[in-house]
Formats: C-alpha cells, sequence, structure tokens
C-alpha cells in the first residue's frame, strides 16, 4: 500500500441509467435499511393515534349504552340515534386512515378489535334483525377489503422507493443512495469524531470483457464483482455501484490501517477470483483509491474528489492496486 502524490480528480462517469442497491447482501442491510422519521410525520403519526383511541372510546361507549339497561334512558335520546348511526362510519374511515400510516401490527391489531366488538352483534341478532345482520356483515367485509387493498398499496409503494435507490444490474445502491449514505456518516462522524474511510474502485481494463465477450458477459462479471465486494465488507459498511465499472464503499468506524486492509482484501479478493458466462472464464483486475475520514476531509466534495484523485494515481501507477489520498 502506497501514497501517492496528489492527482487531479477526473470527472466521474455518469451513473447508470438503471441503478438501484444497497443493501441487499450481507454486507448491506444493517445500516441501509435504517430509516430516519422526519419530526412532521412523527407528531402527524401521534395525532392518529390520539384520534384512533378517542373514537375506539367512543364507539365502545355508544355500544355500551345500546347494551347495560341502566343506560337505557341516554340511548332514547335524539342525538344518540344520530351518532349511533354514524358511529361505526366513523371507526371505518380511522382504520382507513390507521392502514395508511400505522404498522401492519398496529393495524391488525385494530382490525381485531373491530371484529371482536362487531361479533357479539351477529351473534345477538342471528336472524331476528336481518337488515341489522346485513349491515354489519357489510361493515366487516368493507373492512377487510379495504385495508387489504390500502396493504397493498404500500407494499407496491415500498418496492418502488426501494427500487429508486438500487442498481437494477448488481443489487447495490445507486449513486443517490451513496450520497444520502455518506452525508449521514460524515454528520454522525462530526458529531461523534469517529473514523471511517471512502472507497472508489474502478475495474481495470473491463471494456475489454465488453468488446471481447459481448455485454452480457460485461453484465455477468459485474454482478459477480459486486458480491465478492459485498463479501470482503463488514455488516455495517455501505456498498454502491456508481455507474459503469465504477463502485464505492463506505467503511464505518475504521482506522486507516483497518482500512488498508479491507482494501487489499477486495483488491486481492479481485485479482484471484473469475466469471464465467457461456462457458468463458472471465477476469479482471481492480484500482482503489482511499480517502480517510476525517484525515483527508470532513466534507461530502472534499472525501469524493479526494477519494477518486487516489484511485486515479491507483490506476495511472498499473492499476490492480490500492493508493491513499496523500497531499
Amino acid at each position: 500500500m502506497t501514497s501517492p502524490s496528489t492527482a487531479p480528480p477526473r470527472p466521474p462517469k455518469t451513473p447508470s441509467a438503471q441503478v438501484v442497491d444497497h443493501r441487499s447482501g450481507p454486507a448491506s442491510q444493517t445500516v441501509a435499511d435504517r430509516t430516519d422519521v422526519p419530526p412532521a410525520e412523527l407528531r402527524a403519526s401521534l395525532v392518529w393515534v390520539v384520534v384512533t383511541f378517542v373514537v375506539v372510546a367512543l364507539v365502545i361507549s355508544i355500544d355500551l349504552l345500546e347494551r347495560i339497561p341502566a343506560l337505557a334512558p341516554i340511548s332514547t335520546q335524539p342525538f344518540y340515534a344520530y351518532v349511533y348511526e354514524i358511529h361505526d362510519l366513523v371507526a371505518l374511515v380511522v382504520m382507513f386512515v390507521a392502514a395508511n400510516y400505522f404498522s401492519r401490527r398496529i393495524v391488525f391489531a385494530l382490525t381485531g378489535w373491530f371484529f371482536l366488538l362487531h361479533i357479539p352483534e351477529v351473534i345477538w341478532f342471528t336472524l331476528d334483525n336481518i337488515p341489522e345482520l346485513v349491515r354489519t356483515f357489510s361493515l366487516l367485509t368493507g373492512l377487510l377489503i379495504g385495508v387489504r387493498l390500502i396493504l397493498q398499496r404500500r407494499q407496491v409503494q415500498a418496492g418502488l422507493a426501494h427500487m429508486a435507490l438500487r442498481d437494477s444490474l448488481t443489487g447495490l445502491a445507486n449513486t443517490r443512495q451513496f450520497y444520502a449514505d455518506l452525508e449521514r456518516f460524515l454528520g454522525e462522524a462530526r458529531r461523534y469524531e469517529t473514523t471511517g474511510a471512502v472507497l472508489f474502485l474502478d475495474l481495470d481494463r473491463f471494456k475489454s470483457i465488453n468488446d471481447i465477450y459481448g455485454h452480457r458477459a460485461g453484465d455477468e462479471y459485474l454482478r459477480s464483482f459486486a458480491g465478492w465486494l459485498r463479501g470482503c465488507l463488514r455488516g455495517t459498511d455501505w456498498v454502491a455501484r456508481f455507474g459503469g465499472d465504477e463502485f464505492a464503499a463506505i467503511l464505518t468506524h475504521v482506522d486507516p490501517a483497518g482500512a488498508a486492509v479491507v482494501a487489499e482484501r477486495i483488491r486481492a479478493t479481485a485479482d484471484l477470483q473469475e466469471a464465467r458466462h457461456d462457458g468463458r472464464r472471465l477476469r479482471s483486475t481492480v484500482s482503489i483509491g482511499i480517502a480517510r475520514i476525517p484525515f483527508d476531509g470532513m466534507t461530502f466534495d472534499e472525501v469524493l474528489n479526494r477519494a477518486d484523485a487516489a484511485m486515479y494515481r491507483a490506476k495511472a501507477r498499473g492499476g490492480n492496486r490500492a493508493e491513499f489520498y496523500s497531499d
């Protein structure tokens, strides 16, 4: 491992048009799946919790008025008749809102409570009051269908959001996710005075694979390299594909010596491993640039430019090597 002299950063390659990963492998799931809830969303969720419990209390109170003889005089008041007609509809609306915002466990718990509240009605009415029985069954059926549709829509939206941050070819994070992760880690490093490193990786002579064997072979090698790269990192490290044959990784809570060890492990793995496509053996090597945090910078641009400059120097020295950034 050598320290290169300063090299002018080269313009980054255009990111791939279809990019998506990040934590789809053992080396990338721990931190990637963490999401920060905005205060406004948190406040809105708390408001809906309060509203839900108020409606729950209201519905229970109304049903008690109907069933407890001592409260019968209240149930004869005109306002009660009006409230009784709409209380289930209000509860249904709240359930649908809850299905949009709350976790699946809370939604299932509320749905179960709603069913338990109305099952006695089904038993009580039996065949004596057909209209009320039909009303109750319609209410419960509408609840099930509505909640299921809402949960399915949320699942589709979550899948689309996941795809927007991942590289479709390799399953690694795309540049958008990587930039967000780097900003987050730099903020934590400034706050807690922790160390880390950013690696920029570029495959050596990868174009020859595409030229000789075709783009499908090149894609197969990229997928294989992404798997090797994840296997060389820890579960707390973040990895992404920048597009083309460029990759990047964030090593959290590691000193320069530890970063050098990880970079050498990646380099040696790429040098020894080979991918296969249609019976052909595909081989390449990798050049790696290392920017140390906080030694080489604590801002977004400083870290990225210096990691890129170090990788540029590694390629200029023949490739298949790792270089630290040096002034």
